[in-house]
């Protein structure tokens, strides 16, 4: 119900009657809503990295799939990612699958799993992999993390 001041001389109670400059359901006008931009560049690699983190235990997620996905050339799409990212698409890929294995380690989960978990075929390539990267096999990884607690 509108009150006697937002009606017009009138009294008849139409909306469009209103008084100019009042507020409309007590909400002032006055102040835009605040927009967040984000840089074009910036909503690509959230893009990127989301699909890495729902995609990264896919044994075949490559370039190809990625690209595919962001409706890119398999080659555009290495060259927008190692400028933006500053690495390829492979070592970001090995490093997302790498730091999920570590977390599952810790959390005593066995190493075949792990493998399979984390978008590796073959558990014997996981730990050659693994031990390339961290310097120690993640059996024994998994091992010294529960000898220290």
């Amino acid at each position: 119900m509108l009150s006697p001041e937002d009606k017009q001389d009138s009294g008849s109670g139409d909306i469009s009657e209103r008084t100019v400059g009042k507020p409309i359901l007590g909400v002032e006008a006055s102040k835009p809503p605040v927009e967040i931009k984000v840089d074009k560049h910036e909503q690509w690699k959230r893009q990127v990295t989301r699909l890495v983190s729902e995609q990264f235990n896919d044994p075949d997620f490559s370039t190809a799939s990625v690209s595919k996905a962001l409706f890119l050339s398999e080659r555009s799409f290495q060259r927008r990612f190692k400028s933006q990212f500053n690495s390829t698409f492979t070592d970001y890929l090995t490093d997302v699958r790498m730091e999920k294995a570590c977390e599952m380690l810790l959390q005593g989960e066995k190493v075949s799993d792990v493998a399979f978990a984390c978008g590796f075929n073959d558990p014997s390539y996981f730990s050659q992999r693994f031990k390339v990267y961290f310097g120690l096999p993640p059996s024994k990884f998994a091992m010294m993390d529960v000898t220290e607690s």
